[in-house]
């Protein structure tokens, strides 16, 4: 997919992997909308990149609030006319304790990592699908949710999980409907964002905590992560990182694996267990 002059939204996109991902969009010359629930946070981010030469709008959005989603794509459309990708990468971490569970917890998770992925999937995928034109629509999901890290996680491994489902769900729909649609899946290693606080050391008592489970885990950095690394990019051959499953028209059926769908331009590749 051919990135220069496009316009990417991306939810989370004031710190970590979204923050990373925007710089390096803004590098292929792509016009840009950040959202994020924090303000300060996004507007520094929106200032860095505007500082650099980007052309980048923040819009200040909860994908948990429906009607926030729905203001964010209005503003997204409206600045720039269209939105050829999606990158929804907003998400929220919990634990909870299930011999005595927390339904305000499991609330929590479900109303942002699962629904504010649907809320983001209605309030854009109808408008870029309209548009014509390739466009790609992409989530970030978690080993998590696929291996499981640990046990007091269960809240956010299953919010996860569901989350891949519903990009499966979406891919198989659209290509049974002969879109042009890209239908992708982030599943990032250990990564060094904000997701569980702003003290960044605690990857390494996470990866520490994996390695005495049998699940050794390296931390790298958002840079590495981001959905337009090198060797990561859109249209590329994808690791197993960044998944895209081939364009909706080809009517190909993507494969799972134990770790993410397999693109059909690389062989399966499994995934490291990520937060």
């Amino acid at each position: 997919m051919e990135l220069d002059g496009k316009v990417a939204v991306i939810t989370g996109g004031s710190t970590g992997i979204g923050r990373a991902t925007a710089a390096a969009f803004a590098q292929r010359n792509m016009k840009l909308v950040l959202a994020s629930r924090r303000a300060d946070r996004l507007q520094a981010a929106v200032d860095e990149l505007l500082q650099d030469g980007a052309e980048v709008i923040g819009v200040a959005a909860d994908i948990a609030d429906a009607d926030d989603v729905q203001r964010l794509a209005d503003r997204a459309f409206d600045t720039f006319g269209r939105v050829d990708v999606a990158f929804l990468n907003a998400g929220a971490p919990s634990g909870d304790r299930l011999l005595d569970p927390n339904v305000d917890v499991w609330r929590v998770a479900v109303d942002v990592n699962i629904l504010g992925l649907v809320h983001c999937l209605r309030a854009f995928v109808p408008r870029m699908v309209a548009q014509g034109g390739d466009a790609a629509v992409l989530a970030t999901t978690s080993g998590a949710g696929i291996h499981g890290t640990a046990y007091a996680t269960a809240p956010y491994a299953a919010t996860k999980a569901a989350q891949l489902s519903i990009m499966e769900s979406l891919y198989g729909q659209a290509r049974d409907e002969g879109l042009d649609l890209h239908v992708g899946v982030v599943v990032p290693p250990l990564t060094r964002t904000n997701l569980a606080g702003d003290d960044l050391s605690i990857w390494e008592h996470v990866a520490a905590g994996l390695a005495e489970h049998g699940l050794p885990a390296a931390v790298i950095e958002p840079d590495s992560a981001s959905c337009d690394s090198p060797g990561n990019r859109l249209g590329a051959s994808m690791p197993a990182s960044l998944t895209l499953m081939p364009p909706s028209r080809t009517r190909v059926s993507p494969s799972r694996t134990s770790a993410t769908l397999a693109d059909t331009a690389a062989p399966p590749q499994s995934a490291a267990p990520a937060p």
